[in-house]
């Protein structure tokens, strides 16, 4: 069975949103978490499905959340640096 990939998706899981847009495991986490999230779907429970079109819109405005395109590596160098 071929996989379809993110780009094609409307829903996505957390781990696909994780490896795709390169972002902060454990900000992005404890964000998924919150409940009035524009792109957050909750099924069953503990399951939590992620409207990508959303979650993308959100990216652009809180480039905070990716990991390495918005200077992530230097703030972690810079932050080892003053320790």
């Amino acid at each position: 069975m071929k996989r379809v990939p993110v780009q094609e998706k409307e829903l996505i899981t957390v781990e696909e949103a994780l490896n795709h847009y390169n972002l902060i495991y454990g900000r992005f986490r404890k964000l998924v978490k919150e409940e009035n999230l524009s792109f957050t779907v909750r099924y069953y429970g503990e399951r939590t499905l992620l409207i990508r079109k959303e979650l993308e819109k959100y990216l652009e405005e809180h480039p905070e959340v990716r990991r390495d395109s918005h200077g992530w590596k230097k703030f972690r160098s810079e932050a080892r640096q003053e320790a």
